[in-house]
This record gives structure tokens, sequence and C-alpha cells, in this order.
């Protein structure tokens, strides 16, 4: 990560570091010479939100020891000016109140006991003196960074703010395990954290939003009220909660539906006018759900006692057709009409069913059946 802006007004787009030390600046376009003079300007808004996240990177990396324990260190860390991003190993299943007492902790020392950050250079060994935390593996020259925020001290070379309330405020928009006994957090700072909150939620409105058009075409009768955004990790749970609820009373009231259109199928068709011969009873229906069609059937048959019923169900320019048989003529029945409609099917001999999309050849499939 480095800093954005321009050179004589030429965008920078990234900085490296090169082998011996040099700093080469990237730019988007433009000609430099050697010994050219040239205006450069960081992009101060950038660097300040940078700033905001990676030192509430530090201060969640301190909430871990003094919540965890000891053992919880950074295994990777991601800072930008949108967002943090912090791994760390811990080895037991993390529950809704751990994370929200980290986040709330970590506000603790933004909002409610701010912290002056001190940025200097010093002694490995002297900065080890102090409690500076060191990454394992990194390596280290005699003389070190060190961002001592008294609470938070660690060996740093980012960019930082000079005191914890300038971070107005963490939220913590995702913790989840990223493989064996590792976690990944990620997190967002400013004075708009709840407008990020609202983005980082879009995948839950966007759901609420599809129940709402599921109720609303449905004419169901349930109410729906987005909870509060408060840009905190309690959004998180609120949402997941509330459309795990909305999913199981829509989920209840499809129950019911169903439940009543069964006991009361028969009452959609005119069971004293169908085709039948000695054999076979055909029934013809519309627009019935296909939730219901078995139990339709089972009454029907239990209702008119025939050897073999046969139903037909029109639906949106597509047919399907279901067979009852206490003559063991389900499965040989549903591959003939299969084959005068053009459509398909299978079962077992006492009950079989398929469907087609050639309407205009039922008829002629129901007179056959009958004849």
């Amino acid at each position: 990560l480095s800093d954005v802006g321009t050179i004589n007004d030429i965008a920078v787009t990234h900085v490296k570091k090169l082998p011996n030390g040099q700093f080469l600046h990237v730019v988007s376009e433009g000609i430099f010479q050697i010994g050219d003079q040239v205006h450069a300007i960081v992009d101060a808004t950038t660097r300040m939100k940078t700033s905001q996240n990676h030192s509430a990177a530090h201060l969640f990396h301190q909430s871990l020891k003094e919540i965890l324990g000891s053992h919880a260190l950074q295994q990777g860390q991601q800072v930008n000016a949108s967002a943090c991003r912090f791994d760390f190993n811990h080895y037991e299943p993390l529950n809704h109140y751990t994370v929200i007492k980290m986040e709330k902790l970590v506000n603790h020392y933004i909002q409610h006991a701010p912290l002056h950050v001190e940025i200097y250079e010093t002694s490995l060994e002297d900065a080890k003196r102090k409690g500076a935390m060191a990454l394992f593996g990194e390596k280290y020259g005699d003389f070190v960074r060190v961002v001592d925020m008294g609470w938070s001290i660690e060996l740093c070379g980012g960019t930082h703010v000079s005191n914890t309330k300038v971070i107005e405020q963490f939220a913590i928009t995702s913790l989840s395990s990223i493989g064996s006994g590792i976690y990944r957090m990620e997190g967002i700072t400013g004075l708009d954290v709840k407008e990020k909150m609202r983005q980082e939620l879009k995948p839950f409105l966007n759901e609420i939003d599809q129940i709402k058009e599921k109720i609303a075409s449905e004419s169901y009768d349930l109410d729906v009220s987005v909870p509060e955004i408060k840009g905190t990790y309690m959004d998180i749970i609120n949402f997941r909660a509330y459309i795990d609820v909305l999913r199981k009373n829509i989920k209840d009231i499809e129950k019911q539906k169903v439940e009543k259109d069964q006991q009361n199928i028969l009452s959609v068709i005119e069971l004293d006018t169908y085709e039948k011969n000695q054999d076979i009873i055909v029934i013809k229906v519309n627009q019935i759900d296909k939730k219901v069609l078995k139990s339709l059937v089972d009454q029907a048959f239990d209702y008119l006692n025939p050897g073999t019923l046969v139903l037909f169900n029109i639906d949106d320019q597509k047919a399907s057709y279901v067979i009852k048989s206490s003559k063991q003529l389900a499965s040989v029945l549903v591959k003939k009409i299969a084959s005068m409609t053009e459509g398909s099917g299978g079962g077992q001999d006492h009950f079989a069913q398929g469907g087609t999309s050639r309407l205009d050849l039922i008829e002629d499939a129901i007179k056959a059946l009958v004849l």
C-alpha cells in the first residue's frame, strides 16, 4: 500500500520500493527528465481514511489479546482507504457476544478514552523492552519504527492518525473462519460508518426487497419492517436474524395455504363431470398449484374409487399429468400419454407423472384413453 496523489498534476497510481531502497513513483502519463523540478502532492483525504483504518487495525489487534488471550496474533493484514482486513489465529469458535465485545473495546479507545499516537524510531532491543509487538517471520534491522498508542505498541512502517479520536468510529462488518484456527475480520471507520454499513448490508436489503415483492404478489398477510441501521456489528446480526424470521413466516404461511388447499381441493373440480370408461377416469383441471396436485389425485381417487385415475392440469402453456392406479397401469399409461403428446414422464406401476408443452394434443390423448 502506498500514498496516491499527483506530480505536476499528473496522477500517481502507486509507488514501488526498489531493491536498493529507492522509491519509484508510477504515473498514469507524462514525461520527466533528470533534473526536472516537480511539485508532488499527496491526496490528503485518501491518506486520512487509510490512517483511520490502519490505526483501528492496531487497536483491534490489541483487543484480541485483551479478550482472547496473548496467543491471538496477526496472521495477515490489508489496509486501504475503504476498509481494514485483519487475519488472526484462535482455536475456538467465536460467538456474536465476543465479536461485539471486541468492537466495543476498540470504540472505547476511540470515543471514550482516546489515545495519543506517538511514532518514533529506536533500536530493536529498546522497542522489545517497551513491549512492542513484532510480526513473526518479519525481518527487522537494528533500528525500527514504533507506533506507540500506550495501550497498543507495534513495530510498523505505515501511516497512522495522531490521536485515536480521529478514527471517529469503528465497526466490524464481517468476522469469519478462513481456515483451521484462522479468522478474518473486516472493518470500517470514520464519520460515515452508518452509510458504509448500509453498503455492506446491500445483499440483506436486496433479499428483503425480494421478499416484499413475493408478499405483495401472493397477497400474504405479513408486515415487513426493515431493522434500523446503527453502524455496528449488531446490524449484521439483526439483519441475518430478521431475514431468518421472514423466511420462516413465509414458509409457515405457504404451509398453511397448502394444508388449506389440500383440505378443500375437491371443491376446485366438478367430480360429476369427467371422461371415463370401464377402467379409467380422466379429469382435466386448470391452474392448480403443483404442490397440491398429488393431494388432489389422492382425494379424487378415494372419492371416485376408479381402477385408474388420470388427471391433466393445464398451467401457463404447459400441461402436467398425474396417474394413480390400483391396476398397476400408471407406468404404462404415462409412457403412452407422453408418446401421444410429445412429452415426457415416468414413475411406478401405482403412481406416475409427466408433462408436455403440446396443449393441442391433450384432447386427442384424453379420447384415446377412454375409448
